[in-house]
């Protein structure tokens, strides 16, 4: 069966899944498209998401008062459901990579300090280019 991940995505924000509940629910924009940045775009790449805890840029949250605000591709590969951008090891400490958030500060220059990244992307492989998804251990 074939994943829509962008979809799967955009459902589980519509749906308000895992979302922690602010004291007022209509802050988040739910259901609003995951802004994207395709700092890459050849073979073997994968996303690092961003993070804020602007509920304000919130597209979807994941608990403890930290949202997901948008996404980086990036070259790397996944290492067991980890996103690791080229240049790191497993492991690594990517949250305040400086080429990757110098992107995303051009793309949300309103941020610059308010945001921070990581790998934790599963969801976000892209089929077609990953012959092993979804993977045993997903």
């Amino acid at each position: 069966m074939k994943i829509n991940n962008f979809s799967f995505i955009k459902t589980c924000a519509k749906q308000n899944l895992s979302q922690e509940i602010p004291a007022a629910p209509t802050e988040i924009t739910m259901g609003r498209d995951l802004p994207t940045i395709y700092h890459y775009s050849g073979p073997g790449g994968g996303y690092v998401a961003i993070y804020t805890r602007d509920v304000t840029k919130a597209v979807y949250g994941v608990g403890g008062g930290i949202y997901v605000m948008g996404r980086v591709r990036c070259k790397g590969e996944y290492i067991g459901g980890i996103f690791i951008p080229d240049g790191y090891e497993s492991g690594d400490d990517i949250t305040q990579d400086p080429e990757i958030l110098a992107v995303c500060e051009r793309r949300f220059p309103d941020m610059k300090g308010k945001m921070w990244l990581g790998g934790e992307t599963p969801a976000w492989r892209t089929p077609h280019i990953n012959p092993n998804w979804p993977p045993n251990d997903f």
